[in-house]
This record gives structure tokens, C-alpha cells and sequence, in this order.
């Protein structure tokens, strides 16, 4: 997804977390203000660590195994601390879980101290009139 130099004005947690939306503003006059959202379902695990004024670099799409790898630390935590959506008791079920019912992995990154992660089945733009109806 292309979405560099788009600012995070905020992000919503919906369905008990099993929807995010990001909502993204392109906002550089003279040229015209733009919104996007961008919706994240069936969503298995999130972090963010946000900070104002996030400007978005890359959202970008990985298989499954990327997660395990980059965020072995987050899951292991999250397992023991918080509970992870749907965990099975130990971390090769719960891969090969998400593996199997296609789950994917998608790293976000920003050019000023917003960094997350959002594991789920798909990924969409959402219109304007579409994020005000759900």
C-alpha cells in the first residue's frame, strides 16, 4: 500500500478489535486535502506506538512467518501479559493456525515515532461515506 508523507490523524478499534481502521490525511497546500482509511479485518494482533503528529512512510504487506520473526518478543509478552485473539497455549500452533486461515502480517512505519503492526486476513480502502456507516 502507498501511502507515504500521508499523516495518521488517528486510527479506530472496532468489533472488540477484531477491525482496525487507520484514517490518513494528505494535507500539503496548496494542493488539495485528501482522507483515506484504511481497514484492517479479521484482525488476529495489533501494536502501535503512536505519537503526534505520525507522518506514514510504508505500510507494508508481509507473509505470516515475517511476524514471527520481527515480533517474537511482542508475541511472547502479549501471550503471558494481555492474551493474544484466538491463542492456543503456544506459539508453533498459534503460526500455524494463522498460516493456515491466511493471515497476514503488515508492518507500518513513520517518519516521525509512530511504529505498529496489524496481523489480519485482509486489508481494503474504505470511502469517506463507508467509515461514517460502519
Amino acid at each position: 500500500m502507498r501511502y507515504h508523507d500521508w499523516h495518521l490523524s488517528g486510527y479506530s478499534v472496532l468489533d472488540g478489535g477484531a477491525r482496525i481502521v487507520l484514517h490518513l490525511l494528505w494535507n500539503y497546500p496548496p494542493q488539495e486535502k485528501l482522507e483515506n482509511h484504511i481497514q484492517f479485518a479479521g484482525v488476529a494482533a495489533y501494536r502501535f506506538n503512536h505519537t503526534d503528529s505520525a507522518i506514514i512512510t510504508e505500510i507494508e504487506e508481509a507473509p505470516i512467518e515475517e511476524y514471527f520473526r520481527v515480533e517474537k518478543e511482542f508475541i511472547t509478552w502479549a501471550a503471558k501479559q494481555t492474551g493474544l485473539r484466538d491463542w492456543p497455549g503456544d506459539i508453533d500452533t498459534y503460526r500455524c493456525r494463522l498460516d493456515t486461515e491466511g493471515f497476514k502480517y503488515w508492518s507500518i512505519g513513520s517518519a516521525i515515532g509512530f511504529e505498529g503492526f496489524v496481523v489480519a486476513k485482509a486489508a481494503s480502502e474504505l470511502k469517506a461515506s463507508e467509515v461514517s456507516a460502519k
